[in-house]
């Protein structure tokens, strides 16, 4: 289901690509920027790029194919240009401003470890707007904070 798979990328994103090699959950002395994805690589932040502009399609739509959104913005407006807003501010979240530009994400992050702490917002948001939508819709979704 559209839903399950939705709240999954989120919560994935959440503890494995931002939350943990941030090192948000216990501090900046646990920064684990080896975890980042392919850091030496150079392309994390266009990896977690990609995955934000998944997201926001889920919930925008893409290519003439309605979004989330688009299913519960009768019945909520408000909470469907919330969530396709959610996506539009993690990516602008994510952009490197002028210093990071040449940066990888990893030396961003190494630099500036509280950085991805916006996208973790927005899309730990967008997360709670999925899991609204389908509530609104009456199907039954477990999060993971219900199912610990």
């Amino acid at each position: 289901m559209i839903f399950a798979e939705g709240l999954n990328v989120t919560e994935r994103l959440l503890w494995e690509r931002i939350g943990v090699p941030s090192g948000f959950f216990r501090g900046e002395s646990s920064l684990k920027l080896e975890m980042i994805e392919a850091p030496h690589a150079g392309i994390a932040r266009a990896g977690l790029r990609e995955t934000l502009e998944s997201l926001h399609r889920l919930a925008a739509g893409a290519e003439g194919q309605p979004g989330l959104a688009a299913l519960i913005a009768g019945l909520e407006p408000e909470r469907a240009a919330d969530m396709i807003s959610r996506g539009e501010r993690a990516l602008a979240e994510l952009e490197p401003d002028t210093a990071e530009a040449a940066e990888t994400l990893s030396a961003t992050l190494h630099r500036e470890p509280s950085r991805l702490k916006g996208v973790y917002r927005q899309v730990q948001a967008l997360q709670d707007q999925i899991a609204g939508t389908g509530e609104t819709l009456a199907l039954p979704i477990q999060t993971h904070q219900d199912g610990d």
